[in-house]
C-alpha cells in the first residue's frame, strides 16, 4: 500500500451528470455547495473544481458528493478526478495560481 502524505494535496474534480442541461445544472449547483461547506480552499473553473486539502478528507469529499447524488435520485452520473500529489511537499491551489 503507497503511503498518503500528510500534506494538502490538490483534487480537481468535475461532475458530469448524465441528464439534459436543464437538470444537470442544479445537480452541479448543489455539488459546489457540498464542497464549499467543507470549508477547504476550492477554485470553480470552467471544467471543474479544484480543492485544497489532506488527501484523506478529500477521498472523504468524493465519498460525500456520491452518496448525496444518490440520495437525491440522481440516475447517473461520471465523476472525473484528477489528483496533484507531491511526495514531500505540499500542493497548494495559490501557488499555482501566483505561478502565472
Amino acid at each position: 500500500m503507497i503511503p498518503t502524505p500528510p500534506h494538502n494535496v490538490n483534487l480537481n474534480i468535475q461532475l458530469v451528470p448524465i441528464a439534459d442541461a436543464a437538470t444537470a445544472y442544479p445537480i452541479i449547483d448543489e455539488v459546489i455547495k457540498l464542497i464549499e461547506a467543507t470549508g477547504l480552499p476550492y477554485r470553480e473553473g470552467a471544467f471543474g473544481t479544484a480543492v485544497e486539502g489532506n488527501y484523506a478528507g478529500l477521498q472523504q469529499l468524493v465519498n460525500t458528493i456520491n452518496s448525496h447524488l444518490y440520495d437525491q435520485g440522481v440516475q447517473e452520473w461520471v465523476l472525473n478526478l484528477q489528483w496533484h500529489i507531491k511526495s514531500f511537499a505540499p500542493v497548494s491551489i495559490a501557488a499555482k495560481i501566483a505561478d502565472r
